[in-house]
Order: structure tokens, then C-alpha cells, then sequence
């Protein structure tokens, strides 16, 4: 529906799928279990005035935005059922670009290599993906991308993670990285010791 509203809104062709929509269109043709939303991106450059009003037209209400046009925007929509994320594409000095995904600081940024854009269907609908998607998607999750992983956070895991900030920012970053991998790792035994007790149990009543 998204999709269908961003072409009926004179968007077609400037936008793709990205992250784990991506992903999972790519690894599973479907969207991923755990993922809430739909990942779209822009070029900042594509961006203009009329997206709200003519996606409002779509049934899609913007309910937040985060960051400034200037350096790391992203906008979130909501129809009622579907929230869909835009995260806006800037150049980088490497030929590449580069989108936001906290506004704080550190600013985490996602980096990636030149692409171009290729048309796919995605479920029956037709979407434009970053081509090839495969450098995309190693670009994020590296070159075991089409694996599944049990621990992952969107600003500690990524490949190609750039942070941007002071020295106080950056200390601040990798204390709170480091307390993650401790609480995802307790986290992890955790699900593992109650998946093996259940099989036990299943075993005994056999």
C-alpha cells in the first residue's frame, strides 16, 4: 500500500526498499518475523514539500520524523496498520552515500557503495531495490548476509557503521554498545536453557 501510494504520489523511480525489508525480500521473499515496519529510502535531493500532503492522500499520516534535512533525516508514516520509515540518502566524498539512524550524538550513519536501482515485485508488488542487492545487503550485514543471526541492534551491528562525534560521545557509545553485548549474550543463554528444557520435557512425556 505504501509503495502504491508513493508512485500515486509522483514518486516512482526515486525510491527503493532498503534494510530489513530488503533483507528479507532478498533471504526469504517475505518480510522478516521480527521486523515492525517497512524500510523505503530516498535521495535527499528527491525530497520536496508535497511528500506529506500527497501521501496524507494515501492514508498515510506522518507520525514522527527524526534528525534535519541538512544532515541525517528520516520520516515515519502510519495508515493505521503499517508503519513505513523513509531514510534519506546523502552523498559521500567516496562516491557513495550515507543515511542516519539515531539523531543523537554519536551520530550512527550507515555507509554505502554507489548503486543503481533495478526493478523487482515485492509480494504482487512492484518495488524498486538497490542493484545489485547483494553488495547492498553485505554492505549492512556483511558477506554472510544470507544467514540468519541471533543477536542484532541496528546501531551496534552493522558493517558499515560510521560514527560521528566527540570524543565524550564516542566513550558514551561503546559503554552502552559493550552493556548490550552483555545483556544480548545472558539473554541468548537464557532462550537457549529454556528451549532445551522444554525439549526435556517433551522427551519425557514421549
Amino acid at each position: 500500500a505504501f509503495a502504491a501510494a508513493m508512485d500515486a504520489a509522483g514518486y516512482r523511480g526515486r525510491y527503493w526498499i532498503t534494510c530489513g525489508t530488503l533483507l528479507g525480500f532478498r533471504r526469504e521473499g517475505n518480510f522478516l518475523k521480527h521486523d515492525g515496519d517497512i524500510d523505503f529510502a530516498m535521495h535527499i535531493g528527491d525530497l520536496d514539500e508535497a511528500i506529506v500532503p500527497a501521501l496524507e492522500k494515501g492514508g498515510f499520516r506522518l507520525i514522527k520524523t527524526m534528525g534535519t534535512r541538512e544532515s541525517g533525516y528520516a520520516m515515519t508514516f502510519f495508515d493505521g496498520t503499517t508503519k513505513a520509515d523513509i531514510l534519506f540518502h546523502y552523498p559521500d566524498d567516496g562516491g557513495g552515500t550515507w543515511h542516519a539512524v539515531t539523531r543523537g550524538r554519536p551520530q550512527v550513519r550507515y555507509r554505502f557503495p554507489p548503486f543503481d536501482l533495478a526493478p523487482a515485485e515485492f509480494r504482487g508488488v512492484p518495488v524498486p531495490i538497490p542493484s545489485p542487492p547483494e553488495t547492498f545487503l553485505s554492505a549492512v550485514y556483511g558477506p554472510d548476509w544470507a544467514t540468519p543471526v541471533r543477536r542484532w541492534h541496528y546501531a551496534y551491528c552493522p558493517h558499515n557503521l560510521q560514527l560521528v562525534g566527540d570524543g565524550a560521545a564516542m566513550a558514551r557509545y561503546r559503554v552502552k554498545r559493550a552493556i548490550w553485548e552483555v545483556k544480548s549474550r545472558l539473554r541468548q543463554v537464557w532462550r537457549d536453557a529454556k528451549r532445551k528444557r522444554a525439549e526435556a520435557r517433551a522427551k519425557e512425556a514421549a
